[in-house]
């Protein structure tokens, strides 16, 4: 019986550790060129779903800037906007203005 029990716990945890294993996600868009003053949303998915729990930063403001993943173009010039997951996975769209 214990043997039994041990098993058990040990699948249980095993099942626990594989579900915090989320599929990476992907972004809709990763090059994308704009003319000043547009304005583009780029959007994260995983296995089909929206996600929307990302930390979104820009590697330029003067060029790109970006607020819950819409991009506007502010000058010309080139930016790279990256996407951070809780998990810390980081994707990225090169922007061209």
């Amino acid at each position: 019986m214990k043997r039994f029990i041990s098993f058990f716990a040990v699948a249980a945890l095993i099942m626990l550790l594989l579900a915090g294993c989320g599929e990476e996600f992907t972004l809709n868009q990763t090059d994308v060129t704009m003319t000043v003053g547009d304005t583009v949303t780029i959007t994260a998915s995983s296995g089909g779903k929206r996600i929307t729990r990302l930390n979104w930063e820009t590697s330029d403001s003067s060029v790109a800037t970006v607020s819950d993943g819409v991009v506007a173009a502010k000058s010309e010039g080139s930016a790279i906007i990256t996407a951070t997951d809780e998990q810390g996975t980081v994707k990225s769209c090169n922007i061209t203005v």
